[in-house]
């Protein structure tokens, strides 16, 4: 039977039950609410912030749980999400002005200005009086560059305008902004007297005080931050940055340990002593620091991704690619992550996915210049050398103090013929960075490019007076020459070979300057290089050519032969090899030695090459074409390959010379100084009707070939086609006067005749 207690008991259940069955959405959104406002109150925030949201999940227009829900978000450092609570708090609650002035503010960091005043204006017409509002005004006014109106809505906050620190600190901008700095320096001082405690007041006119450069003044402010501010890591990173101007390296390194001791668990200032570390070229200590970062902070994506690239920068790729793989497996859209997988990419030959790859990462991180950097070196390595400039370009414009940046683009400058603009980059690189010797050397053969061959001597002798460089040390031969001082430059060229007996580049210019009309002096001359450097490809080329014109054939295909096998990217050995196999009527037996091993070995560059050569050397073009395109799909940037097909292209009526264009850019950025590659970029020029640029390419090939009868034709050619027609008259004279046979003397000859009449009239 059941007792009356069991039955009070069940009714009582049942009442619970059905109140809350019937309890309303309004009361569960109200409960949810305020037990938010209870989690605040207890500073349990995370718990709050998701009471608040279930709040909102029942009524998304309750204006209170937003404007909760928006200041919840400020203290998380959720600016995003802090400001779409807070402009709906303050749309739902027009009466709610701090929800407008949080938002408004907001607005104001980010500099969407044109959303800030209508909220100003919403505050000021509740509360005219309202000082943050007007002081919020005036900071929108200052920053729009309404100084008068900045300081007129200062001045309706009333007296609190010369005792708040804040509001001083505004009429100091205000003041330094219009370029009353005396007055701007008084409101400063005021502002650190009414508030001596706060941080932003010191930071503000050290600030000032380095715009007018009053190195003086700053110090003794950073001193006293220093003093007051002992523990804050902003104040060590202002000494930093003070000693870093000064070039107090010793000082900065002090002060980012500081900044570490003061934020031991922050990973990001560990990331600016290892960045630092990098910049000094102490690749070491950033390991070490970074692995000990890793080692007392735990796995964090950043830290290991600067690891990965360090490790990446000191050649340890195996280490390298594990920690970006580990990067890449939890965030796949980790920004320098994906930078250094491009760089893999790039080491890797992979220029078109390197490429996709910096796209994106221009595209997510539309002002992170290194992305634009490396996107530049991807497209300078496939001959697109316009899109290149404009990617380094970028790079430059979103961080003009990187001399690697001017570096590349002097480069690129030089590559196609713009020796002013190259020089000017690279000297930007040197003050940038004063031991840049890529960039030293580019202004160096720039100023050449520009027939300022005094200057790139004395250029070339202040680099190499820090110790002998064989590059530098054949420039500065070249240089020497090309200004007319022969003896200076023989002296040179024998302290090369000195040096370095497989200089094959010192061996021509010497044995064209000594050895012109002996040809048994000259191969006895090579042949003693040839024992002295037996590896040189270079020397072995030059002997075929020797032997060739000794009529001595089978002597110079060997030695063109030894040339590839000990360089399979030598040029010009396999256009001579077939060209004397067909004069010795081998074309075929050749033919049939290449197809055999092809067959066996697909991805054999050589075969494909000399299969080119011999179908060149038979007229055949369209199968030398496809033999070179061939070759560039083993390996894309392979320069002999690029640079002869891009010559048969231009060579052919309807040949597409943009193509070649492409091809001859590609070629030359993998080999700058070959002459011959000089000599088709040049060519291509001229047939485009760009002289100009032309015109600097014939003169290169020349200072490596002097007096080379075609090179010397081709710049009469140019000459001509830019209206000198008197320079290129005494060009076209000498080359006939010194060589009575070469393949283009009847074009020659005609060409003078056209150049004299032309001078007649």
């Amino acid at each position: 039977m059941t007792t009356f207690k069991q039955m009070a008991y069940c009714c009582t259940l049942f009442l619970c039950l059905l109140l809350t069955a019937c309890s309303s959405p309004e009361d569960k959104m109200e409960k949810h609410y305020l037990k938010a406002l209870e989690y605040i109150e207890q500073e349990e925030n995370k718990a709050a912030i998701l009471e608040l949201r279930n709040a909102l999940q029942i009524d998304e227009n309750h204006a209170a749980a937003r404007y909760q829900l928006g200041i919840l978000y400020l203290k998380a450092r959720d600016p995003q999400n802090a400001l779409h609570h807070l402009i709906r708090a303050a749309d739902l609650d027009h009466d709610n002005l701090d929800a407008s002035l949080k938002a408004a503010e907001l607005y104001l960091i980010s500099r969407q200005n044109e959303q800030v005043r209508p909220l100003v204006q919403r505050i000021l017409t509740k509360d005219p009086d309202h000082k943050e509002g007007l002081a919020l005004l005036a900071n929108l006014e200052l920053i729009e560059g309404n100084f008068e109106e900045a300081l007129t809505a200062l001045q309706r906050i009333g007296e609190d305008v010369n005792t708040s620190d804040k509001l001083l600190n505004i009429k100091g901008r205000i003041y330094a902004a219009s370029k009353d700095f005396l007055e701007a320096e008084k409101a400063f001082e005021k502002a650190i007297t009414a508030g001596e405690n706060n941080f932003y007041n010191y930071s503000t006119m050290l600030a000032f005080y380095h715009s007018r450069k009053e190195n003086d003044k700053a110090e003794t402010i950073l001193s006293k931050l220093a003093e007051k501010f002992p523990d804050n890591p902003q104040t060590h990173l202002l000494l930093a940055g003070f000693h870093r101007g000064k070039g107090d390296m010793a000082s900065v390194e002090k002060d980012l340990l500081k900044v570490i001791e003061t934020a031991p668990e922050n990973a990001r200032y560990r990331l600016m002593l290892a960045d630092f570390y990098m910049d000094e070229g102490s690749l070491a200590e950033a390991v070490e620091i970074l692995t000990q970062t890793r080692a007392e902070i735990g796995e964090n994506a950043d830290i290991s991704a600067a690891l990965a690239k360090l490790y990446f920068e000191q050649k340890e790729f195996d280490a390298s690619q594990k920690l970006l793989d580990e990067v890449l497996a939890e965030n796949q859209n980790h920004g320098e992550a994906n930078l250094l997988k491009a760089r893999f990419l790039l080491k890797e030959q992979n220029q078109h996915e390197a490429i996709e790859i910096l796209e994106n990462l221009n595209s997510d991180y539309p002002k992170w210049a290194e992305p634009y950097f490396y996107l530049g070196l991807a497209r300078m390595s496939i001959g697109q050398i316009a899109l290149a400039q404009f990617s380094v370009a970028t790079a430059i414009e979103h961080n003009g103090k990187e001399s690697k940046y001017h570096a590349l683009l002097g480069h690129l400058l030089f590559l196609s013929g713009d020796f002013q603009q190259a020089k000017k980059h690279a000297a930007i690189a040197l003050r940038l960075n004063s031991s840049n010797l890529r960039a030293a050397i580019t202004l160096g053969r720039a100023m050449m490019g520009a027939k300022e061959f005094a200057e790139a001597v004395t250029l070339f002798e202040k680099i190499n007076a820090q110790g002998d460089n064989i590059e530098v040390l054949g420039y500065l031969a070249t240089a020497l020459l090309s200004s007319g001082d022969q003896a200076r430059g023989i002296t040179l060229l024998e302290k090369i070979l000195q040096l370095n007996p497989g200089n094959s580049r010192a061996v021509l210019l010497l044995m064209q300057l000594q050895y012109r009309d002996n040809l048994a002096g000259a191969e006895e001359f090579i042949r003693t290089q040839i024992e002295k450097a037996p590896s040189s490809s270079g020397l072995h080329l030059l002997l075929g050519k020797i032997l060739e014109r000794q009529d001595q054939l089978d002597a110079a295909l060997a030695s063109y032969d030894k040339a590839i096998e000990l360089n399979p990217g030598n040029l010009s050995a396999y256009t001579a090899s077939g060209k004397i196999l067909v004069q010795l009527n081998r074309e075929d037996e050749a033919k049939e030695k290449y197809r055999a091993i092809i067959a066996q070995n697909p991805q054999w560059m050589q075969g494909y090459m000399g299969m080119a050569s011999l179908s060149e050397s038979e007229g055949k073009v369209e199968e030398a074409m496809q033999y070179y395109r061939q070759a560039l799909e083993i390996q894309p940037d392979f320069a002999p390959a690029a640079n002869n097909l891009a010559w048969l292209i231009a060579s052919r009526p309807d040949g597409d010379t943009g193509e070649a264009l492409g091809l001859a850019l590609l070629a030359k950025q993998q080999l700058p100084d070959d002459p011959f590659i000089a000599d088709t970029l040049g060519w291509i020029h001229y047939l485009r009707g760009s002289f100009t640029l032309a015109i600097p390419q014939f003169e290169l090939a020349l200072s490596e070939q002097p007096g080379h009868p075609t090179i010397s034709y081709h710049l009469a050619l140019a000459l001509k086609g830019n209206k000198q027609s008197k320079k290129a008259a005494e060009i076209v004279t000498k080359i006939l006067e010194n060589h009575s046979s070469f393949a283009e003397r009847e074009e020659a000859k005609a060409l003078l005749a056209e150049l004299e009449l032309m001078q007649q009239e």
